[in-house]
């Protein structure tokens, strides 16, 4: 997924502002935020859901 896309899936993180809806703030999209250098393109695991 590349920044600022949205799918028909789209859930966004708990800690999600309000009315943001970009796959980068996803629950099923892997941008690796919480990693040092977060990616600027992401990977889409839906329908798979990650427990983390």
């Amino acid at each position: 997924m590349w920044p600022k896309q949205v799918c028909p899936a789209f859930e966004p993180r708990a800690d999600t502002h309000e009315g943001l809806r970009q796959c980068w703030y996803c629950r099923y999209a892997d941008f690796h935020l919480d990693k040092p250098r977060a990616l600027d393109v992401g990977v889409c695991y839906w329908p798979k859901k990650i427990s983390k």
